[in-house]
């Protein structure tokens, strides 16, 4: 038995063309995950910006003089801001213990029904058990009612 050799390709060699057509259903696959990914995640981004612009909304994002931190200075300079900052935090809390306690709700209905199920599940085999020693009895003390003839 001779030994066979296999062609062994460079990284990066071979026809940049050959290999999309080659391997296009896995670009097709990637495709959602790419979108979503430029949709939520680097769109987002583009608008904060805005923090350091002079917005103006006739101008536009784009159209809108520089003005470095000066928006933060303002932010941080306000009299009010510790007030807006600890509303801010409690509404937060709000929200976030409003979400645990829906998330609360749903696991406790599915663990209850969870439970329903393992339970009728667990006592249906006494369910014909009885059954079977119901028509048992019947058929031993009835035999005229319960008698299986073949014609």
């Amino acid at each position: 038995m001779g030994k066979t050799k296999m062609k062994r390709t460079e990284a990066g060699s071979g026809n940049l063309k050959e290999h999309f057509k080659r391997n296009w259903p896995y670009y097709v696959m990637m495709l959602p995950g790419i979108i979503y990914l430029v949709m939520f995640k680097y769109i987002p981004m583009l608008g904060s910006v805005i923090a350091f612009k002079d917005y103006s909304a006739y101008k536009g994002i784009w159209d809108s003089a520089w003005c470095g931190l000066t928006n933060f200075k303002k932010l941080f300079t306000y009299p009010d801001f510790y007030k807006i900052l600890r509303n801010m935090r409690l509404v937060c809390v709000i929200v976030l213990s409003h979400i645990y306690i829906f998330i609360r709700t749903v696991r406790h209905y599915y663990l209850k029904l969870h439970r329903l199920i393992r339970q009728s599940v667990r006592y249906i085999k006494h369910l014909f058990d009885t059954m079977y020693k119901c028509i048992s009895f019947m058929s031993y003390t009835h035999k005229q009612y319960f008698t299986i003839t073949f014609s």
